[in-house]
């Protein structure tokens, strides 16, 4: 056996932030993810591409067996089914109760509904229904309109605790278009006590609405609570623009509305949040008063995170 499938066959969790040069990589790192498949006490997988590179998280995915927690971000599609790729560690792990997935924000347009096509790649295969208590979903896999209600189709719906969605797509100097989220896929998920949305657009607030019907969505985080509208941050009439971040002219850019800015979407999300954290606001702005208005009404709230 190789030395370094016998130090992994213990492995309980894995992340591949220490080592990512080497993982990323071929043929190193297909050995690497080869001998991870191997670890018979392996439950835990978190492989990040964090420098966002279109050229790296390109090897094929091993067939993880009985993980219970699966983190798969910015990955790179280059001409591989990554839904069915997915889709086939899925059905080995029937167990899973946390999913992670997303690829590099500059796939393109055509990319954008892998969510729908690995569900129906894992119905072909299993008629499991998971139990997932926590999902995150950014771009490529976020939840956008397709076949009706077809997330319930890979995970029990009531069991789910927490909902991410890393819906904000305008941090590279190429723009990409948003799709909407289809709220109504999680009009079962009465669970959920936890949301995060990347930006509060007006998808998320619906969402909002129908989360918490029974009153139990109580903690809200915003982690770049600047983009309430797609591609705001790019228009000239927009006084917290920050032209650093794009290096190349855009045509047609959507005129900044006043009535989304900040507060509105805020409010229109509802006063009863118990724990609420917002995130980036544009380098050059202060936090708008109209947001810590809008906050000090919140008669329920114990745990607050503003920028500075």
């Amino acid at each position: 056996m190789p030395i370094l499938a016998h130090l992994l066959i213990t492995l309980h969790s894995f992340s591949s932030s220490e080592i990512m040069c080497d993982l990323f990589s071929r043929p190193a790192g297909q050995e690497i993810l080869s001998c991870l498949a191997g670890c018979q006490k392996l439950v835990s997988v978190s492989l990040v591409n964090n420098e966002g590179s279109p050229d790296g998280f390109m090897n094929p995915l091993p067939s993880f067996r009985g993980l219970q927690r699966l983190e798969l971000l910015r990955m790179a599609l280059g001409d591989r089914g990554r839904d069915c790729e997915i889709a086939g560690i899925l059905e080995l792990c029937p167990d899973i109760h946390d999913l992670s997935l997303s690829t590099v924000s500059w796939a393109m347009e055509a990319e954008t509904d892998l969510l729908p096509k690995l569900i129906q790649c894992y119905n072909r295969r299993t008629e499991q229904t998971l139990r997932l208590r926590s999902l995150r979903l950014g771009y490529g896999f976020l939840p956008v309109q397709s076949s009706p209600d077809y997330l319930s189709k890979l995970t029990d719906l009531l069991t789910m605790e927490t909902l991410r969605l890393d819906n904000d797509n305008v941090g590279v100097a190429t723009v990409v278009v948003d799709s909407v989220i289809d709220a109504r896929l999680f009009a079962s998920a009465s669970s959920v006590t936890s949301l995060t949305a990347e930006r509060l657009s007006r998808d998320v607030v619906e969402l909002i609405d129908l989360l918490n019907t029974a009153g139990q969505l109580i903690d809200l985080s915003i982690p770049r609570f600047c983009d309430t509208q797609p591609r705001a941050r790019m228009d000239e009439n927009n006084e917290f623009l920050d032209p650093e971040r794009y290096d190349e002219e855009v045509e047609d850019l959507p005129q900044w509305d006043p009535t989304q800015q900040f507060s509105q979407p805020l409010g229109e999300a509802g006063r009863h949040w118990r724990k609420l954290s917002i995130g980036d606001i544009f380098r050059k702005s202060k936090l708008p008063q109209e947001v810590l208005n809008c906050v000090g009404t919140y008669e329920q709230i114990e745990e607050l995170t503003l920028p500075y």
